[in-house]
Formats: C-alpha cells, sequence, structure tokens
C-alpha cells in the first residue's frame, strides 16, 4: 500500500518532464530552423554545423554538471559508447534526410519510430515488449496516421526516406540500448548490496553522467563529420552574424534541455512508450499541420488512448496487475 505515494509521485514528475520535453524541443527546432535560414543565403546548407554547435553546448554544460554535483558516466564503457554512437549516428542519418525532405515531412518520417522500437523491443526481448490488445489497437493507429502521411506526400524522395527510417533504427537502438543499460544496472547493484538498507535511487543510471558522456563521445564524430561536409565557412558567417549567432545560440540551449529532459523521461518508463511520447509531440504539435487530415485525425486518435507503462523501479520489470490496479 506504500508504493502508491512513490506511484502519484513519479508520475508527476514523468508529466512535468514529458511537458518541459515538448516546450524546449519547440524552442529548439523554433530556433534551429531561423538560425539556417539566416544562414542559408551567406553560407547555404549548415545543418552539420548547427549540430555540432548543440553538441558542443551540451557536452561543456554535462562536464561541468558532472564536476559541480560530483557526479560520473556509468561504468560499463563500452555499454556507454554504443548508446552514445545510436544517439549521434540518429542526428547525423536525421540531417541526411532532410537534406533531401522538406522539414515537415522529414518529421512526419520520424512519426515511424514506435514501429521500429516496438519491433527491436521485441526481437531482444527487453522491458516495454509486452502491450495490451488496447495498447497494441493505438499503436496502430498512430503508425496508421504516419504511413498515410507518408505517402500521400506529391514530392516524396525514397533516399529521404530512407535516410529517415535509418534515424528512426539509430534512436530506437538508443533508447533500447539506454533501457538494457538501466535494466542491467539494477540487477548488478540488487545482486551486490553491502549495507542492509541501501537507497534505492542510487540504483539507477545517473542521467547527468550518461547525459556528459553520449554528448562528449559524440562530438567527437560529429564535429569530424561537420568539417568534411560543410567546411569552416558556415562557423565564420555565423561568427560574424549576430542575430544568427543568438538564434542559434537558444537552439544550442533548447537542444540541451529537450534531450536532458527526454533521457529522464526514457529512464522512468521504456523504449516504446518513450518513442511514442516522442511522436506525440510531433503529432499534437501545430507543425502537424504537414499530415494530411485523415492522417493528423488517425494520429491523435491513437495517442489519446495509449495509456501510460509503469514498471517496478527496483528492478526495471512491470509491476504486477494487482499492483497496477492498487495504484490506479
Amino acid at each position: 500500500m506504500a508504493s502508491s505515494a512513490p506511484s502519484t509521485s513519479g508520475r508527476l514528475t514523468l508529466g512535468a518532464c514529458v511537458v518541459a520535453w515538448f516546450g524546449f524541443s519547440a524552442v529548439c527546432t523554433a530556433c534551429g530552423k531561423s538560425a539556417l535560414t539566416l544562414l542559408a543565403p551567406r553560407a547555404g546548407s549548415c545543418a552539420l554545423t548547427l549540430t555540432t554547435l548543440q553538441f558542443i553546448t551540451s557536452a561543456v554544460a554535462g562536464v561541468v554538471l558532472c564536476a559541480a554535483l560530483r557526479r560520473s558516466p556509468p561504468a560499463a564503457c563500452k555499454e556507454v559508447a554504443a548508446v552514445s554512437l545510436a544517439y549521434t549516428l540518429g542526428f547525423l542519418l536525421l540531417n541526411c534526410s532532410l537534406g533531401r525532405l522538406q522539414a515537415s515531412f522529414s518529421e512526419t518520417v520520424r512519426g515511424l519510430e514506435p514501429l521500429t522500437s516496438f519491433l527491436l523491443v521485441r526481437l531482444l526481448g527487453v522491458r516495454g515488449g509486452m502491450l495490451s490488445r488496447g495498447s497494441a489497437v493505438a499503436l496502430l493507429t498512430v503508425l496508421a496516421g504516419a504511413t498515410l502521411s507518408v505517402w500521400a506526400q506529391p514530392k516524396f524522395d525514397l533516399g529521404g526516406l530512407g535516410f529517415g527510417l535509418l534515424a528512426n533504427c539509430a534512436f530506437s537502438s538508443r533508447a533500447l540500448l539506454v533501457t538494457m543499460l538501466q535494466d542491467a544496472t539494477r540487477r548488478r547493484r540488487s545482486e551486490d548490496r553491502s549495507v542492509s538498507a541501501p537507497d534505492s535511487s542510487k540504483d539507477d543510471v545517473d542521467p547527468v553522467g550518461l547525459f556528459a558522456a553520449q554528448h562528449v563521445l559524440g562530438l567527437l564524430l560529429v564535429a569530424p563529420t561537420a568539417l568534411a561536409m560543410e567546411g569552416t565557412h558556415c562557423a565564420v558567417v555565423l561568427t560574424h552574424s549576430e542575430h544568427a549567432r543568438n538564434v542559434a545560440g537558444l537552439s544550442a540551449l533548447g537542444f540541451l534541455m529537450y534531450n536532458f529532459l527526454s533521457l529522464c523521461v526514457l529512464l522512468l518508463i521504456d523504449a516504446v512508450s518513450h518513442s511514442v511520447r516522442s511522436l506525440s509531440r510531433r503529432a499534437l504539435a501545430p507543425s502537424a499541420k504537414a499530415l494530411t487530415p485523415t492522417a493528423l485525425e488517425l494520429s491523435r486518435a491513437g495517442l489519446q488512448y495509449l495509456p501510460t507503462r509503469s514498471h517496478d523501479r527496483r528492478c526495471g520489470r512491470r509491476l504486477p496487475k494487482r499492483d497496477l490496479a492498487r495504484v490506479r
């Protein structure tokens, strides 16, 4: 019975993180588009340079927070490197997709991410792969809306679609790897307790340490790629344009906050539920006007009936039905 209070607190925390995540995501997207528009006349495409600036900001902020709060990345170096690689490849592939598709259409393709998340989770048997009949119908409805919008686009580019789907696979793999790292960390620490009454809050992955690690390691891939594909011209133009510099800085701050909150939400739920919430910020946002009316209604109807997934914070397992009934 005592579990009901933490569950209520956890739901409030999750709700607040999701709302803030959506808000900062909108800031990042709007400012990023404005910065690229300002740079385009003099520098051409500068998407990778902007992504590099965003990664630098997040890496520096993550390292500073780790030093100030005395946090450190997870000890599982290989797992952290895999998370960082999948996360960084997701953004690089997304930029490739944006180069071939309109931004709104690329976001629609990203709306198919729950499909790749669910397939990977089911394939590897990770937490979050079991769906009730109602959840499955809702998920299929959401995906039907996104699929219908993709095929209804008048300017369809198969290469852009391919890059978008590969970006989905990369982001889904990152979420899956974080969930696996989280569950492995909980199991390992629950089996090797050194005190009689340990603090359960320390049985989890530290979001600050993981956030810093994935951006520091990701920067090692993003920066050379941006230099090879765009050179230094975009950076030079950016430094000489105060307006573009300010807007790009706001985009980087939005990127920092929304990706940190996205990671916090992921650590509170599972990979499939996280991808569905990521889709909801597209289907419920004003930018969803890129979807056809039928696709938009399908997506929003499905999101309305997708329930919140709960799991046992101690071991990373879903709560038994009797516990879920008592909590609800």
